[in-house]
């Protein structure tokens, strides 16, 4: 009897190692990756909000255009103001690629227990060298991406959602640095004054938020 209930306790052990156990961070970042590709394209209405220290931009309406694999499109009236990287979801290239995936940590953002996974390309073809990426594991997408890049410094996202199909954001928030700021060719006088009024101050950072709307996808 004693031997059955050791044995009994040895595979309920096992059986319970295995449901606890958490899915490979390369797994979960492919996962994630397919989950995204189900987007074959979308439209939808922008507010674009910037801040940057010692600079009055208004707020702005945009339309924006996807279309898979990584064709992205942004219309407005007026003149937007967005930094180079971060906005036009550049990081479905880094997931598409080859990687290698390195779990960090599990930690708290915005309410929601998030696993950390750094994920470093192994083609030198991205501009992306390092990403840090923080996965809702139960919903499986993403809270947080941080990104270093080869040209345009770094960037940081934080991500929203409601019930948007297929998970897209509801809003992004990205944090972004200053000197990579890009604007029409026609106005790179205007882009130089403004960087180097920006640099004497000693602004390096700036935010740029998008609330997203009336999604058409697929």
């Amino acid at each position: 009897m004693m031997r059955f209930i050791i044995v009994l306790v040895g595979i309920l052990s096992f059986f319970s190692s295995r449901i606890n156990a958490q899915k490979d961070a390369g797994d979960l970042v492919k996962d994630l990756a397919l989950k995204m590709q189900l987007v074959e394209k979308y439209t939808a209405d922008i507010l674009v909000k910037i801040d940057v220290e010692f600079v009055n931009i208004e707020e702005r309406k945009a339309k924006v255009f996807f279309e898979k694999p990584d064709k992205f499109e942004i219309k407005s009236t007026g003149i937007l103001l967005l930094p180079k990287k971060g906005v036009e979801m550049d990081y479905l290239k880094l997931f598409s690629s080859e990687f290698t995936a390195i779990d960090e940590k599990t930690e708290i953002v915005s309410g929601v227990q998030a696993r950390l996974i750094k994920i470093i390309p192994m083609g030198s073809e991205l501009d992306i060298v390092l990403a840090q990426v923080w996965i809702d594991e139960g919903n499986l997408r993403i809270v947080r991406m941080k990104t270093y890049t080869k040209s345009s410094g770094s960037y940081s996202i934080d991500f929203n959602y409601n019930n948007n199909p297929f998970d897209l954001p509801a809003a992004i928030r990205v944090e972004f640095d200053v000197k990579n700021m890009s604007l029409p060719s026609t106005l790179t006088g205007d882009l130089e004054s403004l960087s180097k009024k920006l640099d004497s101050k000693g602004v390096t950072k700036g935010i740029v938020s998008i609330e997203y709307s009336n999604y058409i996808v697929n």
